[in-house]
C-alpha cells in the first residue's frame, strides 16, 4: 500500500456575512416568476437536446421561481452547459452587472445553492449535471470558487470566497442539468466588505489520503476529537489542485466530545488526485481542511520495526511467542502502530 501525505490541523475556518457591510446583493424577491434578465444581471441559456426552448415550462425552466415562499433562480432540464461542449461557457450563464468595489481593502462574495432531484456526475448524454460559480476582477480571467458535479436530492451549500481588490467585480453562474427531472437553484448572492473567515468549533485531529495498490483505490481517513454544531462534510476532488468538484456528502455527528473516525473510498484512473474536506455546520458556516495529495507514481519506502513492551527493538526473526509492538515508518515518520501477540 502506498501512503501519501498526512496533514494535521486543529481548527477549520468559516464565514458569517450578517455583520458585514453589504456592497451588492441579489435575493430575487422583487421579480415575478420567470424573470430572466434585469438591470442588475443578464442571462443566456441554450437547451441543446431540442425538447423545448429555455423558458418557464415545467420541463424547461430558466429564470426566477417561487419555492416555499422564497424566490430563487432555477435551472430545470436546461442542458446547454452540460451537452453542448463546443459552445463553451457562454451557454447557461447568469451574469451580474459591473459591481463597484473600488475603495474597499477586503471584498468577499457568498452564494447559496441547492439541488432537487437525483443529480448525476456522468458524461454528456447520460445525465451530466454541473453547477459552477466564478468571479473576475477588472475584466480579467474568470476564477472558479464553487464547482459541483452531481449532488444529492435536497442538498444545499453556502459558499464564500474572498477576492483580490480592484475596481470592478463580476460574478457569473454556469449551470445545466439533463436526462431527468432535476433542478438547480441559487439565491442570496452577496458582495460584502471584509473577508469570509472566522473560527469554526470543530476539532480535527488529522486528514490523510492513501493509495491502496492491492485494491486499486484511494482511501481517505479523518478523525475529529470533538464536533460542535457539525452538520456534514463535503469531499471535494481535483485533478490539478485548482479546480474542485464536490463528489460526496458525509453526515457529521452534530455535537459530540467523543473521537469520531471517518473513512471514504474512491477509484480513479488518475496518476495524481487531490482531495480536500469542506465542513459545514447547521448555521451554514463552513471551512476547508488543507489539501491531501495522492500520487500513484511515487513509491515511498516503508520500514517496519518490532519492539517488546519495554521498548527494546527485536529482530524480526525472533518474534514467536511474544507480545510485541509493530511500528511502520515512512520517511522517518510513524504511520501506523499496533500491538499484537505473535
Amino acid at each position: 500500500m502506498k501512503k501519501i501525505l498526512m496533514l494535521i490541523t486543529l481548527f477549520f475556518l468559516s464565514f458569517n456575512v450578517i455583520s458585514q457591510t453589504i456592497i451588492w446583493s441579489e435575493d430575487f424577491e422583487s421579480y415575478s416568476d420567470g424573470t430572466q434578465n434585469t438591470t442588475k444581471w443578464t442571462t443566456n441559456a441554450n437547451n441543446c437536446d431540442a425538447d423545448g426552448v429555455p423558458g418557464t415550462s415545467a420541463d424547461n425552466y430558466w429564470g426566477t421561481r417561487t419555492t416555499a415562499g422564497d424566490k430563487e433562480f432555477c435551472c430545470e432540464d436546461i442542458e446547454g452547459l452540460t451537452c453542448c461542449g463546443s459552445q463553451g461557457a457562454s451557454d447557461n450563464v447568469w451574469l451580474s452587472e459591473d459591481i463597484d468595489i473600488s475603495g474597499y481593502s477586503e471584498v468577499s462574495v457568498s452564494i447559496d445553492m441547492r439541488a432537487e432531484g437525483n443529480m448525476e456526475c456522468n458524461t454528456c448524454g447520460s445525465g451530466e449535471d454541473l453547477f459552477n460559480v466564478e468571479y473576475r476582477i477588472d475584466g480579467g480571467s474568470w476564477v472558479n470558487f464553487l464547482s459541483i458535479c452531481g449532488f444529492g436530492d435536497g442538498e444545499s451549500i453556502i459558499q464564500c470566497v474572498s477576492t483580490p481588490t480592484g475596481s470592478i467585480l463580476n460574478i457569473r453562474v454556469l449551470l445545466g442539468n439533463q436526462a431527468n427531472s432535476e433542478e438547480y437553484y441559487f439565491d442570496d448572492i452577496i458582495v460584502f466588505e471584509d473577508n469570509c473567515f472566522t473560527p469554526l468549533p470543530v476539532e480535527l485531529l488529522y486528514f490523510t489520503g492513501e493509495y491502496d495498490e492491492e485494491d486499486g483505490k484511494n482511501v481517505l481517513n479523518w478523525v475529529t476529537v470533538s464536533e460542535t454544531n457539525n452538520d456534514y462534510f463535503l469531499i471535494q476532488h481535483s485533478t490539478d489542485g485548482f479546480n474542485w468538484v464536490t463528489i460526496k456528502k458525509v453526515n457529521g455527528m452534530g455535537n459530540t466530545t467523543d473521537m469520531t473516525e471517518y473513512e471514504e473510498v474512491f477509484r480513479t484512473n488518475n496518476e495524481i488526485d487531490y482531495y480536500r474536506l469542506k465542513q459545514v455546520d447547521f448555521d451554514g458556516k463552513w471551512g476547508y481542511h488543507p489539501v491531501v495529495t495522492i500520487n500513484k507514481k511515487i513509491e515511498e519506502p516503508i520500514k517496519i520495526n518490532y519492539y517488546d513492551l519495554m521498548g527494546k527493538k527485536i529482530n524480526h526473526n525472533n518474534l514467536n511467542g511474544l507480545t510485541i509492538k509493530e511500528s511502520i515508518y515512512q520517511n522517518g515518520i510513524i504511520k501506523k502502530e499496533k500491538i499484537f501477540f505473535h
